[in-house]
């Protein structure tokens, strides 16, 4: 099913510790412009104990869905995130970033989170950048490797890691972003400020009618009620058609390229359903989000067997 890569590479550097700028500049080794069966991008992996049958399957996959080798690779589960970045940053002689040091306040989320790259704080160690890199953006780093002009300062760190810490450093402005932003944008729309005088009138004269209709009648107090709850009803029912006149036909946008979709792992668990398990796959097989490759096919269901269930001995 699954090809497990072997061993979890140790970081060539601790970021607390620092490291000397011509070390962390000197050339990876040559497997990173491999240009024969694997991608660059997976290719030196398999100078760091991995299998080889690991690596054909994500290049395999990558042809499939369209998407960089180092995706497949992560996206099959073939490897784990932080062992593939540690083997990355091993690789390329840079430290890799494991949290000791703060992402620099002054962070912009989106794109810290977008592009895999991000400021660090002020540190002893001489860091100032931490990368995440994907597809093309590691090919880069192993050209500026070969030719040894790789950044000062940098550090190599996994896209779970740069989001962790780009949002703890930011989280107070996210926070804020949430609480606030629409009352930023049209103070209006926000009730962050309670009821208008005019609400207050009303609902104090709505009170006063309900009182002396309790007193004078009581089963109008019930078609009041009544009444009023169906007016609210209708004005909503007004005012949702309204905006969807005022918005008018939504723009039609151009369909994404099958590269540019995201990937999604399905899983589904089966217990004692092994007789449906050939209907589920096909079905599966049969979603159409463009490409989706089963890890459990048709050729292999032969080898799907039910667990058989024993009571504990007691």
């Amino acid at each position: 099913m699954q090809a497990a890569a072997g061993g979890t590479s140790r970081p060539s550097g601790d970021p607390s510790r620092g490291q000397a700028t011509a070390a962390r500049r000197k050339r990876a080794s040559p497997e990173a412009r491999v240009g024969g069966e694997f991608a660059p991008e997976i290719a030196f992996l398999a100078a760091q104990d991995c299998e080889p049958s690991a690596l054909r399957c994500a290049q395999a996959a990558a042809r499939r869905d369209g998407v960089s080798a180092e995706q497949a690779l992560l996206g099959e589960g073939l490897i784990g995130e932080e062992t593939y970045y540690r083997a990355l940053a091993r690789h390329l002689r840079l430290p890799f970033y494991r949290g000791e040091i703060p992402v620099a306040q002054s962070v912009e989320v989106d794109p810290a989170i977008a592009c895999g790259v991000a400021p660090l704080a002020p540190n002893r160690a001489g860091l100032r950048v931490i990368a995440a890199p994907r597809g093309a953006a590691i090919r880069y780093l192993f050209d500026r490797a070969e030719a040894g002009a790789l950044p000062a300062g940098l550090a190599i760190a996994s896209p779970r890691m740069l989001r962790d810490k780009v949002r703890a450093e930011a989280g107070a402005r996210i926070a804020d972003a949430a609480a606030n932003a629409l009352w930023r944008r049209d103070p209006a729309l926000c009730a962050r400020y309670g009821l208008s005088g005019g609400q207050c009138v009303a609902i104090v004269a709505f009170g006063l009618v309900a009182a002396s209709s309790a007193a004078v009648a009581p089963d109008g107090l019930a078609l009041i009620l009544s009444a009023a709850l169906w007016s609210l009803f209708a004005a909503a029912i007004v005012l949702r058609n309204l905006a969807v006149a005022a918005a008018g036909a939504a723009s039609s946008s151009p369909p994404l390229d099958d590269s540019e979709l995201p990937i999604y792992t399905l899983i589904a668990p089966l217990r004692g359903e092994e007789r449906i398990a050939a209907t589920l796959v096909r079905r599966l097989d049969a979603l159409d989000y463009p490409v989706l490759g089963s890890k459990l096919t048709s050729a292999n269901l032969a080898d799907f067997q039910p667990i058989p269930h024993t009571r504990p001995h007691g």
